[in-house]
């Protein structure tokens, strides 16, 4: 056997695990707890901040639907934010995953979280 190779830890951002475990009922009913702390309810819709002046809905529209489930980019102008549609919270969830942090000019990099509802 053996244990597979360690990953180099990752910085937790905010993330402190809290002492005990939640009472059986809470853990019953919320079956997505994976969530982190401060990330937002999973959505099936994600809200894109730092994107860049030139940014337009077709370019968002690219970046995302690569990304199984993609329905609409809406980009809200003069505020250089996003929403981005998806199917369901789990393919908005790999999307938000996969483009967190994506480069979108030398200098911005994206932010991503799950939209409020």
């Amino acid at each position: 056997g053996g244990a597979p190779p360690a990953r180099p830890a990752e910085p937790n951002r905010g993330a402190v695990p809290k002492a005990g475990s939640p009472p059986p009922a809470a853990a019953a009913t919320a079956p997505k707890a994976e969530a982190a702390p401060g990330e937002g309810q999973p959505s099936n819709v994600l809200f894109v901040e730092n994107l860049p002046a030139e940014v337009n809905e077709m370019m968002l529209t690219m970046l995302f639907r690569q990304y199984p489930g993609f329905q609409e980019a809406r980009l809200i102008k003069g505020r250089n934010v996003a929403f981005i549609e998806y199917a369901d919270e789990l393919q908005a969830g790999i999307a938000k995953h996969g483009l967190q942090g994506f480069m979108v000019t030398p200098e911005m990099a994206l932010k991503i979280a799950f939209a409020k509802q």
